[in-house]
């Protein structure tokens, strides 16, 4: 059995809901946090074929007094989701910044991202969606529609970031497989304080 490991990054506005769309993933349910304070940890795997597949998902702090802390946690990062609220309108003035960021701390092309515009439980209009898309296609990322709350669009947004990193990982690979089983469950966590 071959064994697989990647380290994702979730980044993005405080309150954005960073920590519950890892806890969503991780738990399988939503809960309210509070805001992270520095970095949370997260473990989870999946068995793909005859593939393990390790997550290891890292939830950093939003507030830009803790941004140059949450950079120590992008060194080495496979896949950056950036975490965006679009009922917030600085959200969407932000997402440069973050992009700048992880180009400020991590060499070009060695990462892929992912924008992901959270808490789609709550309408948003077609503009503010086109916004959103323009802004993922002039960044050559992927836009993925989720809700934490709801739980809509967890596992695509994760299943994706794994399919990102190991494509980027190894060209020739494929995840194309329904036979997808999730070993464990376990959270290992390492935080200061919980986030949204």
């Amino acid at each position: 059995m071959t064994e697989k490991k990647f380290k994702i990054v979730l980044i993005g506005p405080p309150y954005s809901g960073k920590t519950s769309i890892a806890q969503c993933y991780i738990n399988q349910k939503f809960e309210y946090t509070i805001p992270t304070t520095s970095a949370a940890y997260f473990t989870k795997q999946l068995k793909i074929n005859e593939t393990t597949y390790t997550f290891n998902l890292w939830d950093t702090a939003g507030q830009e007094k803790f941004r140059s802390v949450a950079s120590m946690y992008y060194r080495n990062a496979n896949v950056f989701i950036i975490v965006v609220d679009p009922h917030d309108v600085q959200s969407y003035s932000q997402i440069d910044d973050w992009f700048s960021l992880i180009n400020k701390y991590c060499d070009f092309g060695a990462y892929q991202c992912i924008l992901a515009i959270n808490k789609m439980d709550i309408e948003i209009s077609n503009s503010t969606y086109d916004l959103f898309k323009d802004k993922a296609q002039q960044k050559k990322c992927q836009l993925i529609m989720c809700s934490a709350k709801a739980n809509k669009g967890i596992e695509e947004l994760f299943y994706e970031a794994l399919q990102i990193a190991v494509n980027h990982d190894a060209k020739n690979a494929s995840l194309h497989s329904p036979n997808v089983q999730y070993i464990d469950k376990e959270i290992q966590l390492k935080k200061d304080k919980q986030c949204c």
